[in-house]
């Protein structure tokens, strides 16, 4: 079956071949063996595996075909700056959303009232990168500074971690900071790859980084497992203080030893 094919099949049974795809990957499988197993292109497979990521179950559902409104209309300079402007150091719910951090789907919100129109997921993935606030790499300071340290954690330490996060039914993320033009943005991925982010005008604090994961917390509902990258940061103090305060729903996890403000008994995996 090539995506030609895929696309003429019941939306029923689309949406099972979508399921079982996904499944499979997510099983262990590559997508070039899932590709041949199952006779879908290896583009449609990555398709299909990055909307799972994006989206969830939502992605599984039969969707109309065609474009959605506006996705044809391109932001101007001007509200583009009025959209970032909006962001930084400012919350979505002290915006009136009900999303305590920002994602894809809330700022596509601020952008359909802002700008009247709604954008596609991937259009707005797309002015996130132009505004330099997606970032790609999960480990980006830490890989930096210690590379040889990162990899022995990616092979020996998060396999684990992965695992003991399933058991205890815990959500695990992956935090960093990154400097973009004028502004900073603290981002959270998800084992799936979703991000949450906050804008910030000024430097890294620790303050900026507990309510931070206060908010993270409060929209997983889950107890967390947070990989937190080497990114520096002033008032550490502060957020060592908030973690041995909230052991209870998060628990950090360095794959390069932190500052010595940071370091937590048990904290340490590398």
């Amino acid at each position: 079956m090539n995506a030609k094919d895929a696309r003429k099949i019941s939306a029923e049974a689309l949406e099972d071949l979508r399921r079982r795809v996904v499944a499979a990957v997510d099983s262990g499988a590559t997508q070039v063996e899932v590709s041949r197993v199952f006779g879908v292109a290896r583009p449609t497979v990555n398709r299909w595996v990055r909307a799972f990521q994006d989206h969830g179950e939502e992605s599984f559902r039969p969707r109309r075909r065609g474009r959605r409104a506006g996705m044809h209309r391109v932001l101007n300079a001007e509200v583009q700056t009025q959209i970032t402007e909006h962001m930084t150091d400012c919350f979505p719910d002290a915006a009136g959303y009900s999303h305590p951090l920002w994602t894809r789907q809330a700022v596509g919100d601020l952008v359909e009232r802002v700008h009247g129109v709604r954008l596609t997921l991937n259009t707005v993935s797309s002015y996130l990168r132009r505004w330099g606030l997606a970032q790609s790499e999960l480990l980006p300071h830490a890989t930096a500074r210690d590379p040889r340290a990162v990899v022995r954690w990616r092979l020996c330490d998060q396999p684990v971690l992965a695992r003991s996060a399933q058991v205890q039914d815990a959500a695990m993320y992956w935090l960093t900071w990154t400097n973009s033009r004028k502004v900073g943005v603290l981002s959270a991925f998800s084992s799936r790859r979703s991000m949450l982010f906050a804008v910030f005008s000024d430097p890294c604090s620790g303050q900026h980084v507990a309510e931070f994961l206060t908010r993270l917390a409060d929209q997983s509902g889950r107890r967390l497992f947070v990989v937190i990258d080497s990114f520096e940061m002033e008032q550490a103090q502060s957020l060592r203080d908030w973690l041995d305060a909230n052991q209870h729903r998060v628990s950090p996890f360095f794959p390069v030893p932190p500052a010595p403000e940071l370091r937590i008994a048990g904290a340490f995996q590398g």
